[in-house]
């Protein structure tokens, strides 16, 4: 499956959220597949690491990890 198709469908699953909550949600989904793909993956790979958008959209969200030096 490819990003786009990816990101279509965890769209989609999200769609009783306002649009604002979906276009964040989906914009923290191509950071990761950005962040893979600029480390070498395919984004096929990225998209089975990521599992289903189905069960993408039932977790929530993990806010960005602090690292020792932050705050």
């Amino acid at each position: 499956m490819t990003e786009n198709q990816w990101i279509g469908q965890f769209k989609r699953q999200l769609s009783p959220l306002p649009a604002k909550e979906r276009e964040q949600a989906a914009a923290y989904y191509r950071e990761l597949f950005a962040d893979r793909k600029e480390a070498g993956a395919e984004e096929e790979a990225v998209a089975a690491e990521l599992g289903s958008p189905q069960e993408a959209a039932q977790r929530p969200l993990r806010p960005p990890e602090r690292s020792a030096a932050c705050c």
